[in-house]
């Protein structure tokens, strides 16, 4: 609840106390968000607050703070490259909400574009979205091992 509100407090006082940042919700927590990390949540609640405010963007305390939490989680180490095959990549999400932002802050904490068509597709984009897709596909064509540039 925490996560898909972007609540910081709440937020840090969860894993301060020792909350496991790649736990997964478990069946009958949520119908909707099972199998999703805190990270996943924080996506899903960026994503439905945009779809309840008629595609709009929400109010910019309310991206920073989406944003902080997000980074929050990644700092203590959540993995952004978890997600449940029933609810998808959650940079396809970020992609259709137009949040570059978070995209390029899990591009940066490892999020994968590889191999997935679709994020390629998206990559073509004009704007934000598609650079920061452009950019996350070419680093993941580059090698990165002393094997690889041999």
């Amino acid at each position: 609840r925490a996560a898909d509100a972007a609540h910081l407090e709440a937020g840090r006082r969860l894993l301060d106390a020792g909350a496991e940042v790649n736990a997964r919700l478990k069946t009958g927590e949520t119908a909707l968000g099972q199998g999703q990390t805190a990270l996943m949540q924080v996506v899903a609640g960026s994503f439905f607050r945009h779809l309840d405010g008629g595609g709009g963007e929400p109010p910019a305390e309310q991206r920073a703070a989406e944003w902080e939490f997000a980074r929050m989680l990644f700092d203590a180490g959540a993995d952004p490259n978890l997600h449940s095959e029933k609810d998808g990549s959650p940079l396809k999400a970020l992609a259709v909400i137009q949040r570059a932002d978070l995209l390029r802050l899990f591009i940066e904490h490892g999020a994968r574009t590889d191999g997935d068509a679709e994020l390629a597709i998206l990559g073509m984009m004009p704007g934000p979205i598609g650079e920061a897709l452009r950019s996350a596909q070419s680093a993941a064509s580059e090698p990165t091992t002393d094997d690889e540039l041999r």
